[in-house]
């Protein structure tokens, strides 16, 4: 619908398109002359900027019209925005344009309120490590590979909406046990949920038991374990500390018997059958032969 109605606007069977932002998004229409944007003063000093640069894009003479309600007390960041959007029209003044909207935000920071999203509850720690990484490396230290297990058992692992309501401190929550790096650690953190809401639910303990199965998995450097209803799989990472003569007495075990480990350091122990509340369990105790 949105081609049909643009192709239309290009032939010209439509004099007049009515349309959100998104006309901002690149569109090139040359014989367009004239733009109206209503409420100018809620928009940004780069997006009136990208709305204007949709006309006068041939030889042809463009208007843009930028409508604000009448009598309005505007803000004074409105006020500069929509003055500068007027002062600076000639070609090539787009970096006058983004200095002086620079000016008008601030240039951010890394951290802090000041920063979108949630980077008070998520952002800081990564921050912390890619810093670290940066630094090491200056220095010339060894950089360990920094392994993001991936797992995937098709298991129901989050925290219910009904056990912790407010958005924030599930945030917060979550964060705490991705940070937990021991059992004891993450024991700690479940005592306090449980004095806090009450007796956890299956999906918030199953969240505990993966965090769990991903340090040990992080231990013995592996990639990625998967169950795909026949093989419990193991990606290993090509410096993983794991004895190989660990691996090949698990392959020449009866227990797993038909297990294979391919050329892309890949190990498939076969297990069919197992029920969703025996997949972590089985893990475990796979991921215990690796290291007693």
């Amino acid at each position: 619908d949105l081609e049909l109605v643009m192709v239309k606007f290009l032939k010209k069977e439509y004099n007049l398109l009515i349309c959100t932002t998104i006309i901002g998004s690149g569109i090139d229409v040359p014989t367009a002359n004239t733009i109206v944007v209503n409420r100018a003063d809620r928009f940004g000093l780069s997006q009136l900027y990208q709305l204007r640069g949709r006309v006068g894009r041939s030889k042809e003479d463009a208007y843009a019209y930028l409508l604000v309600p009448r009598g309005m007390m505007l803000s004074r960041d409105a006020q500069k925005r929509l003055r500068i959007i007027q002062e600076f029209s000639d070609h090539g003044s787009g970096f006058k344009v983004a200095t002086h909207d620079l000016e008008i935000r601030g240039g951010g920071n890394f951290l802090g309120v000041s920063q979108s999203g949630h980077v008070s509850a998520v952002g800081f720690e990564l921050y912390t490590e890619l810093m670290e990484k940066a630094v090491a490396e200056l220095k010339g230290d060894t950089v360990v590979d920094d392994i993001r297990p991936e797992i995937k058992f098709g298991l129901s692992a989050f925290i219910p909406d009904n056990f912790i309501e407010d958005e924030h401190r599930r945030l917060v929550t979550y964060k705490k046990i991705s940070l937990a790096r021991t059992d004891e650690e993450l024991s700690y953190i479940k005592e306090e949920l449980m004095d806090c809401y009450g007796n956890t639910p299956t999906e918030v303990d199953t969240l505990f038991e993966l965090i769990r199965v991903r340090n040990q998995l992080k231990e013995i450097m592996v990639k990625k374990m998967e169950y795909d209803g026949k093989n419990m799989v193991m990606v290993f990472h090509q410096n993983s500390p794991v004895d190989p003569e660990r691996i090949i007495g698990l392959i020449k075990s009866r227990q797993y018997e038909g297990s294979k480990l391919t050329p892309d350091l890949r190990l498939f122990l076969p297990m069919p059958g197992l029920k969703k509340k025996d997949i972590i369990t089985k893990a475990k105790d796979l991921l215990k032969s690796f290291v007693d």
